[in-house]
């Protein structure tokens, strides 16, 4: 019996590795206006407002490939 595959990633590859890049070396302050540590929340409210996608915080979460 083969696995499904899943649904493809809506953010291209580089995307993703920016988004990792900003969450990594960036704090909260420099991309929102409050002083908060990352959240799942608030890693997919980055993520609509900078690409344009919708993520579930359990997309969020499985969309890491570490």
């Amino acid at each position: 019996m083969r696995l499904s595959p899943g649904r493809s990633p809506r953010l291209t590859k580089d995307q993703r590795d920016e988004l990792k890049r900003v969450i990594v070396s960036q704090v909260l302050a420099d991309v929102f206006t409050a002083r908060f540590n990352w959240t799942l929340q608030l890693i997919a409210d980055y993520i609509e407002r900078t690409y344009g996608c919708q993520y579930s915080l359990r997309g969020v979460l499985s969309s890491w490939d570490i």
